[in-house]
C-alpha cells in the first residue's frame, strides 16, 4: 500500500495538517490525507478498497442507527484489522496505542460534547434574555430609590 506524504514521516503530516485545522486529525483523516493524490484519487487499489469498505459500513451503520453518529475510526480499525504491537498506525514510530488513544476522543464522545454544549448555549441564552428583560425595570426602580434617597437627604440636611 503506497502512501503520498514522500520523505515527511506521518509524524511531520499529522503536525502540520493539525497546525493547519486546528485540531488532531483521527485515523480516517490520516488514512485518506496521506493516501489521495492532488487529483482526489486513492494511490492504490487497495486504498480504494479500505475506503470504500470504510464508506459502505458507515452508510450501512448510519441507515440502522439513523439517531446515532457513526464512528468511523471504530469502522477503520474493523477493516484494517488488529495493529501491530507497538505501533499505531498513521503516527509514525514511537507513539503506542495507548498513549495515542487517551488524546483523540472519538466521534461518539465528540457528539455528545457538542450536544451538551449546544444545551448549555442554550440556557445561557435564555438566562440572558430573562435578565435583558428585567434590567430596564429593575435600573428604574434602582433610579427612583435614589431620588427617594437624595431627596430624603435634602429635607433631612
Amino acid at each position: 500500500m503506497s502512501k503520498t506524504t514522500g520523505t515527511r514521516s506521518f509524524a511531520r503530516v499529522r503536525a502540520e495538517e493539525a497546525q493547519k485545522l486546528g485540531h488532531d486529525l483521527t485515523e480516517v483523516e490520516m488514512f485518506y490525507l496521506t493516501h489521495k493524490k492532488k487529483d482526489g484519487s486513492m494511490v492504490d487499489s487497495t486504498s480504494a478498497k479500505i475506503v470504500e469498505n470504510i464508506q459502505t459500513i458507515a452508510a450501512q451503520r448510519a441507515e440502522e442507527q439513523p439517531s446515532e453518529p457513526v464512528d468511523e475510526n471504530h469502522i477503520f480499525l474493523e477493516v484494517m484489522g488488529k495493529e501491530r504491537h507497538g505501533r499505531v498506525r498513521g503516527y509514525g514510530f514511537g507513539p503506542t496505542h495507548s498513549s495515542v488513544s487517551s488524546k483523540l476522543p472519538s466521534q461518539l464522545q465528540m457528539a455528545s460534547t457538542i450536544e451538551t454544549l449546544r444545551q448549555e448555549n442554550k440556557e445561557l441564552k435564555e438566562k440572558l434574555s430573562t435578565v435583558e428583560q428585567i434590567q430596564p425595570e429593575t435600573l428604574s426602580l434602582l433610579k427612583s430609590f435614589m431620588e427617594e434617597v437624595y431627596w430624603f437627604c435634602k429635607v433631612i440636611l
